[in-house]
């Protein structure tokens, strides 16, 4: 947008300048095209800087940070979507849970209730507190105090109660969306040693927005040539 946004801004100054005559006047003493590129640089080099800066650095951590917000959501249940208060539903829709207090980073839980289905039976289970660890093999979510009844959706007897001291659940694996490796995610600096096409492909995608904003700001000086009687637009 920025490249974008620089031509059309120097087209509708330049062109607002033939509109009122003002070009014609400086032709007239011998300020031509040429000279002009002067005063624009004035402009576009420190806004072509900005504009690489964007692209080159601050884009490429920004995704690198939202990717790090990502990762460390799951391992916080109130960045994952969990609330006290309110009933929340696992992804794929098989169980919900129910938390009654939370800690402020949202690893300890108060007053805990979750409820699962699965192959035609339900799993119920209270827990006086509780805390979200995450290991190699998944997130868990390990509950003190508690009871758990098992027993089938529809007809039958075939129920468990079960009272226990500490009991771990584990949760559905979270997708994390990107590769540690993907070069969107590397600096530009280490892009420029990595001969993978898609880390060639990212470095010129990110070469692109400071050249265009130059070609665009040189090209805008023609394009904004007209009549004087001619519309604005």
């Amino acid at each position: 947008i920025l490249p974008l946004g620089l031509m059309l801004g120097l087209m509708l100054a330049f062109g607002r300048l033939y509109r009122d005559s003002e070009m014609p006047v400086l032709t007239s003493v011998g300020v031509g095209p040429v000279r002009l590129l002067r005063p624009l640089a004035l402009v576009v080099v420190p806004m072509t800087l900005f504009i690489g800066a964007c692209s080159l650095w601050l884009g490429p951590w920004a995704r690198g940070y939202s990717q790090q917000m990502i990762e460390a959501g799951q391992r916080s249940l109130l960045v994952s979507g969990l609330e006290a208060g309110r009933f929340v539903e696992f992804p794929g829709g098989n169980g919900v849970v129910y938390v009654n207090a939370m800690s402020d980073d949202g690893s300890r839980l108060g007053r805990v209730f979750v409820y699962r289905q699965d192959e035609g039976r339900m799993d119920v289970t209270t827990a006086l507190s509780g805390e979200l660890s995450v290991e190699a093999a998944g997130r868990f979510l390990r509950l003190d105090e508690g009871f758990r009844v098992e027993g089938p959706l529809d007809a039958g007897l075939d129920y468990r109660l079960m009272r226990y001291a500490s009991n771990e659940i584990r949760l559905p694996a979270a997708d994390l969306g990107a590769d540690a490796d993907d070069p969107a995610l590397q600096p530009t600096l280490t892009l420029l040693g990595d001969d993978r096409r898609e880390a060639r492909a990212q470095l010129h995608f990110r070469l692109a927005p400071p050249l265009l904003a130059l070609a665009f700001a040189l090209l805008a000086v023609p394009l904004a040539r007209s009549p004087p009687r001619q519309a604005r637009y």
